[in-house]
C-alpha cells in the first residue's frame, strides 16, 4: 500500500513485501512530488501524476469550488531503486489520473490541451479564467514489462468532441471495461454536480452513460472490486454537499444494479455523520501495520529519489 502525508512530516508513505519507507519524492527534474498514484499490477514499479494544484472559490456559480492544476505531468517510481523518471511533461499537456490495465501492458490516462495565450497572467491566473474550457480526454501507453519501455500515447476517448471532460479512468479485471466520470469540464469532478459515471466497452468502442447508477447529483471516485463484479463509489447524491460512498453490481454485459449506500446499524448515520467518504478503495484484507508504526516513520527522513532518464528492469 501507499498513501501521502501532508503538512509537518509530509510524505509518501510505501509499504511493500512487509517493508515501510518515507519517500521524498521531490526532485528538481520533475514538476512535484508524485501525487495520484497507480501501482503496477505486479511490478515493483508506481506511475503518478505530479500536480501544480490550486482551487478557487465562486459566490454565484452552482460549483461552489473550483480545483485546477496549472501543470501537470506523468513519472514512473521504481521502488526498489528509488528512481524516478518523466513519462509525459508538454507544457500544453495537463496530464492526471494514471490507472493500469489488468494485464500491466497498458497504462491509461488523461489528459487536455492548452494552449497559454496571455503573457500578462500567471498560469494560475489564466487557468482560473478559463477554467470552463478545459476539457480532459482520456489516452492509453503501452508498456513493455521485460524492457519497461513506455510506447507513445494513444487517444481512447475523446470527450472534448462531446463538448466534456473524462477523467478517473479504472479498468475492470477482466480488462473489458473502462469506467470514468464525465462532466461539463475541469479535473475535479467531486465538485461538479453535473458528474456522472460512465462506461467504456473496451471490445466494441462504445460507451455511454451508466444511467442506472447515476443520480441528478455528483458521481465519482469509483474503484472495481477484484472480481469485477461490484463498483464503489462516491456520490453526493442525498445533499449535493456530502460524498457518502454507494454500491453497486455490473453484471456481464455491463449493467448496473440500482445503488445502495454503505450500510450502517443506524439508517440515519450518514445524514449525521459530517464527513465526506472520499477515493473508496476495495481491499483483500485489513491493514495489519499499526497507526504507532506508520507514525514512527513519517517523523524520520524521507529518502530521496534519484532522478534517471529512463526505467530499466532490475536483473
Amino acid at each position: 500500500m501507499q498513501f501521502h502525508a501532508r503538512q509537518n512530516f509530509g510524505g509518501t508513505i510505501i509499504a511493500y513485501d512487509g517493508h515501510i519507507k518515507k519517500v521524498d519524492m521531490k526532485n528538481d527534474s520533475i514538476l512535484s512530488a508524485g501525487v495520484y498514484p497507480a501501482w503496477h499490477p505486479w511490478l515493483k514499479l508506481i506511475v503518478y501524476s505530479t500536480n501544480m494544484t490550486a482551487q478557487s472559490f465562486h459566490t454565484t456559480h452552482h460549483n461552489k469550488i473550483e480545483v485546477y492544476d496549472s501543470e501537470s505531468d506523468l513519472i514512473a517510481y521504481d521502488i526498489d531503486k528509488g528512481e524516478v523518471t518523466n513519462l509525459e511533461n508538454d507544457a500544453n499537456e495537463l496530464e492526471v489520473f494514471p490507472a493500469w490495465a489488468p494485464d500491466g501492458k497498458t497504462l491509461y490516462y488523461c489528459s487536455a490541451h492548452f494552449e497559454w495565450k496571455d503573457s500578462a497572467l500567471t498560469k494560475v491566473d489564466e487557468i482560473i479564467k478559463r477554467s470552463q474550457e478545459i476539457k480532459y480526454n482520456i489516452y492509453r501507453k503501452r508498456f513493455n514489462p521485460e524492457t519497461m519501455a513506455f510506447g507513445p500515447r494513444e487517444l481512447v476517448f475523446s470527450a472534448d468532441s462531446l463538448n466534456k471532460s473524462a477523467t478517473l479512468p479504472r479498468i475492470s479485471p477482466d480488462g473489458r471495461y473502462l469506467m470514468f466520470a464525465l462532466a461539463e469540464y475541469g479535473v475535479f469532478h467531486i465538485w461538479h454536480h453535473d458528474a456522472d459515471l460512465w462506461l467504456l466497452d473496451l471490445q466494441t468502442g462504445q460507451a455511454r452513460a451508466l444511467q442506472e447508477i447515476n443520480s441528478p447529483d455528483t458521481e465519482s471516485y469509483h474503484s472495481w472490486s477484484s472480481n469485477g463484479k461490484w463498483v464503489v463509489f462516491s456520490s453526493r447524491r442525498d445533499d449535493g454537499t456530502y460524498t457518502r460512498p454507494f454500491f453497486a453490481h455490473i453484471d456481464n454485459n455491463g449493467h448496473g444494479t440500482k445503488p445502495f449506500e454503505l450500510p450502517s446499524a443506524d439508517p440515519d448515520y450518514h445524514r449525521q455523520f459530517m464527513r465526506c467518504y472520499n477515493i473508496p478503495e476495495f481491499m483483500h484484507g485489513p491493514v495489519t501495520t499499526k497507526p504507532q508504526t506508520f507514525a514512527e516513520i513519517l517523523k524520520g527522513e524521507g529518502t530521496p529519489v534519484k532522478y534517471v532518464q529512463k526505467l530499466t528492469k532490475s536483473q
